[in-house]
């Protein structure tokens, strides 16, 4: 049962990403929220430092030059496929907790931002957002570095750490929202916080003329 879910959630992952990825012009994230966001990204850095790469060195010791080499090569060549996949993770979540119609999730690169990001207009429930926005960083980011510490597995520390960087802005929203009640929505608590609404106000003239 675990491998049949597993091959529907890629068949209609593709399904998914490939029709939604839009490359509409116009499509923008707030940039002073992003901004704001940005101004902190050195946090996860340290906290990844201090919890992934030590406790490996403390474990493992320092790794040779061919296993450092070897470890960016590999990691370089999954850094795409593991950007896709972010976003994918994010549509997943909020496709099965949220029950948005397919139709209403995208994906997009704002180049200014030099960010990729999937977004929905369709309102969801704080709850629903969260599990859309924590899935790729447990997944993508805290299990590889976990399982790299634990396996020795340089690639998989250097993946993790990277990919929970990158999901920087995911946890700032993400914990931005446990104060409010799990049912509640997010579009009317994103009204009066500026950091929701990264995620609420992004531009898209497309979607923001498409009926729920």
């Amino acid at each position: 049962m675990v491998f049949i879910f597993a091959v529907f959630l890629a068949v209609r992952g593709w399904h998914l990403v490939h029709r939604q990825w839009t490359s509409v012009p116009g499509v923008s994230l707030n940039a002073e929220a992003m901004q704001a966001i940005m101004r902190t990204s050195w946090i996860p850095a340290i906290a990844g430092i201090v919890l992934i790469v030590l406790p490996y060195l403390v474990t493992w010791g320092w790794p040779s030059h061919v296993d450092i080499f070897s470890a960016l090569v590999l990691v370089t060549w999954m850094i795409v496929p593991g950007v896709i996949a972010h976003e994918f993770l994010h549509a997943v979540g909020w496709w099965i907790a949220g029950r948005i119609p397919s139709h209403q999730i995208r994906f997009a690169v704002a180049v200014r931002q030099v960010a990729a990001f999937a977004y929905t207009h369709h309102d969801l429930r704080i709850w629903a957002f969260q599990v859309g926005a924590l899935l790729p960083v447990v997944l993508l980011g805290a299990l590889p570095a976990a399982g790299g510490v634990l396996l020795h597995e340089p690639a998989l520390v250097i993946f993790g750490f990277l990919m929970l960087v990158a999901s920087w802005s995911d946890l700032v929203l993400a914990s931005s929202t446990f104060k409010y009640p799990a049912r509640s929505s997010f579009n009317h608590c994103a009204q009066g916080d500026a950091r929701l609404q990264l995620f609420a106000h992004i531009n898209d003239p497309i979607m923001d003329q498409t009926p729920s």
